[in-house]
């Protein structure tokens, strides 16, 4: 990895939280989508998603009272709804959130807005968070230049069918050494955009989303396949891994 990071992580700054009651936390934060360095590769709309998921991680970590850091591993573990309102027309927004327990999870409640909390909506989300035990992944030997090294390139597409995609993951790229160091693991935004680039909605259209479950993490050195369905309205997806257990499946609306 080259010493310059790309940034995916710093995408949502501090946030600024408020207790309500126990177990009930607000909170707002800015979110930079300049911030990534490789930003030119990925759909603004699916850099807004990750920008909402690190911010509702953040926010989560107050009620769940989990340490501030990478360590503990609070992740999301569902995207409820996602839905686009506006075109995203400048690269700072705020993020404007309430996060309650929800068992033994949080459950994060997230609208963006154009400038400050006051501005245009953009987007709107609901986003629920855990805490989750650090995937195994296969180390990059030493020497090995890795496919998609210096790039995003995060996925090898290995098998196109019109309602099935057959991919694996490449773990050397910067981006993947940054999520996480010593267990790369694929960030459920860029999941969510290889399934929507091959089966969702057009780059001009503003996509929604629900149900998103990520039952597993997508690591690198796996075999794994994306199938879809539905009638071009709503579309239901899954993808699976090498032993057909599912690991993200969720609708596009």
């Amino acid at each position: 990895m080259s010493g310059q990071a790309t940034g995916f992580l710093q995408m949502c700054g501090p946030v600024e939280t408020a207790v309500l009651a126990e177990g009930l936390v607000t909170g707002t934060a800015e979110i930079d989508l300049f911030r990534f360095r490789l930003r030119g590769e990925v759909r603004s709309a699916f850099l807004l998603i990750e920008g909402i998921n690190q911010f509702a991680v953040r926010l989560g970590r107050r009620v769940l009272n989990a340490p501030d850091d990478l360590s503990h591993g609070v992740l999301p573990v569902s995207l409820r709804s996602f839905r686009q309102e506006l075109p995203i027309e400048r690269s700072t927004l705020t993020a404007v959130g309430e996060a309650s327990v929800f068992g033994a999870s949080a459950f994060v409640s997230v609208s963006v807005h154009a400038g400050g909390p006051g501005g245009a909506r953009v987007a709107v989300a609901q986003v629920v968070v855990a805490a989750a035990a650090a995937p195994s992944a296969r180390a990059q030997p030493r020497g090995e230049t890795p496919a998609g090294a210096g790039r995003l390139n995060v996925f090898s597409l290995t098998d196109s069918k019109p309602a099935s995609v057959a991919f694996g993951v490449n773990g050397g790229g910067e981006l993947m050494q940054e999520h996480f160091p010593g267990n790369p693991i694929v960030p459920a935004s860029l999941m969510l955009e290889f399934v929507c680039r091959a089966f969702g909605p057009g780059p001009d259209e503003m996509p929604a989303l629900r149900n998103v479950r990520f039952l597993k993490p997508v690591v690198p050195g796996g075999s794994y396949r994306c199938r879809i369905e539905g009638d071009g309205v709503e579309s239901r997806f899954i993808v699976l891994d090498g032993d057909h257990a599912p690991v993200v499946r969720g609708e596009i609306i």
